[in-house]
């Protein structure tokens, strides 16, 4: 009885207990890891308010667990909320108050310091950085260029990080505001540099920064999450701890457990100017644009001779979606044809640079002399802060005469039915309507016409079949390839995140 009573005492303690909070460590580093532990004898269903939290910490994933245990023939069971956070500065801070299934949780201090030397991902790695005298290194870093620009101007937003401390993978978070959109932009970019004398290896990606709306901005940091081999793993690998050494390729290849580091660039000032009140037209700012042309023409133009004017039109800091369309206005004694533009951005010694490029086609309808007009492009200059023109001036030309009078004719006519074509001769084999040719003997017997007819039915079955075979299959492919690709831009429209598990290779 005696028993029962303090088993039941025991169980009730249990049951009144209050929900608790613990952290891994009161003393964390910038970049690692700190664990947030909430525990309960109840089911613990909503996560509390983190937005106090978030002001200093990196909220990078939560997990729950459940744990049941009998002690003495007591059984004790506890629920628990784990949150993951790093620390973004360095300073004091306070983790709290939160409220857990209606309790609330005091308030603990943590004291957060800068990060001395990231632990090296393998003893490898180790003996090559004191046998060369290097120290550890793991940094990110952005930039924008420029750091001034109008409304419809596009920055370009690099981020780099480099490292010497063996990552296995790593991936890169942009920075979510609402106020930019973030294009990814050409090729990423690696290899290996020295830091301070520090060999390292780097990389880099490169996004187009467009504004929604003009003001003065604080670009929140990118962040970079790696991953290292977990140091405490090497005894446990299959009995052959030393096989191997604790090398990061093996260590991904065999899914050894891995820890995250973390690291975040600065927050950057960015201005974005409005466009001026007495701006009319089409808004096109840049820092430079040129207009350039190219001709293709006879030695002696003639009427109805074609001309080509090739138009380049190039501007730094927009893609090429903002670039007005190029028009070439007819001029007397002229038609004009313009073909498709075409229109991308690429990376200039200027940075981003949009381009458009057009062929006019330009046919003389009569001879003499005659114009081709300018073509003209108002842009606004953003260094100089003014509406500025490029244009193409316009050309003479003289235009001969062709062999029939010197007028080209505009519509189509069709030529009489009484007057036959150049290009069309005679045929003189042709019999005449009352002429009744003579029936073709066939010289094959019954049988092999059977044979014959019988075998080509038989070929073009099988050529039915074979192809019913191979599209049939080639849908089944195109449909797998199309879920993949399906697959792949999900994920990429969801977020930036693309792992990097090529950067061990080098």
């Amino acid at each position: 009885m005696k028993k029962l009573f303090l088993g039941l005492l025991l169980l009730s303690g249990q049951a009144l207990a209050a929900p608790t909070m613990t952290l891994s460590t009161q003393t964390p580093q910038i970049g690692e890891q700190m664990q947030i532990i909430f525990e309960d004898t109840q089911s613990i269903e909503q996560v509390p308010d983190l937005s106090a939290l978030q002001a200093h910490f990196v909220v990078r994933g939560q997990q729950s667990a459940f744990n049941t245990s009998i002690i003495n023939g007591v059984q004790s069971q506890s629920h628990r909320l784990i949150l993951s956070v790093f620390p973004k500065e360095v300073g004091t801070f306070s983790i709290g108050p939160f409220e857990i299934n209606q309790t609330q949780l005091p308030a603990q201090t943590v004291t957060v310091s800068e990060q001395a030397a990231v632990p090296v991902a393998s003893a490898d790695t180790s003996d090559a950085a004191q046998q060369t005298g290097t120290e550890s290194l793991f940094q990110v870093e952005a930039q924008i260029e420029p750091e001034e620009i109008y409304i419809g101007e596009t920055a370009l937003y690099s981020v780099r990080f480099t490292e010497n401390i063996g990552l296995t993978q790593a991936q890169v978070e942009m920075p979510a505001d609402e106020n930019f959109t973030f294009t990814l932009f050409g090729d990423d970019k690696m290899g290996r540099t020295l830091v301070q004398n520090q060999p390292a290896r780097f990389f880099e990606r490169d996004f187009l920064l467009t504004p929604k709306q003009s003001g003065d901005f604080t670009v929140p940091p990118a962040a970079v999450i790696g991953y290292l081999p977990d140091k405490n793993f090497k005894s446990s690998r299959l009995g052959f701890p030393d096989l191997f050494g604790q090398d990061p390729f093996f260590d991904a290849a065999f899914g050894l457990p891995q820890k995250e580091v973390y690291r975040q660039s600065q927050p950057i000032r960015l201005t974005v100017l409005p466009k001026p009140d007495d701006w009319k037209g089409w808004w096109l700012p840049s820092r430079n644009v040129t207009l350039s042309e190219t001709y293709q023409w006879p030695q002696t133009v003639k009427v109805g001779q074609p001309i080509e004017r090739r138009v380049r039109l190039q501007a730094s800091g927009v893609e090429g979606h903002q670039l007005p369309l190029l028009v070439q206005s007819a001029g007397q004694g002229l038609k004009v044809y313009a073909n498709p533009d075409q229109r991308g951005q690429m990376t200039t010694a200027d940075g981003l640079t949009g381009y458009e490029e057009m062929t006019f086609v330009l046919v003389p309808t009569e001879s003499g002399k005659m114009t081709i007009p300018e073509i003209k492009v108002s842009w606004f200059n953003t260094k100089e802060k003014k509406r500025e023109t490029a244009f193409l001036p316009a050309k003479e030309i003289t235009v001969e005469a062709d062999s029939q009078g010197g007028v080209m004719q505009t519509q189509n006519q069709t030529p009489p039915a009484d007057t036959p074509s150049d290009s069309v001769k005679p045929k003189e084999s042709i019999p005449a309507q009352n002429q009744t040719p003579e029936p073709i003997q066939s010289t094959l017997s019954p049988t092999v016409r059977y044979f014959l007819i019988g075998g080509f039915g038989f070929l073009f079955l099988l050529i039915c079949v074979g192809s019913g075979l191979y599209l049939s299959r080639r849908r089944r492919k195109n449909k797998a390839v199309s879920l993949q690709v399906a697959e792949k831009n999900e994920k990429s429209s969801r977020s930036h995140k693309k792992p990097l598990p090529d950067l061990y290779p080098f």
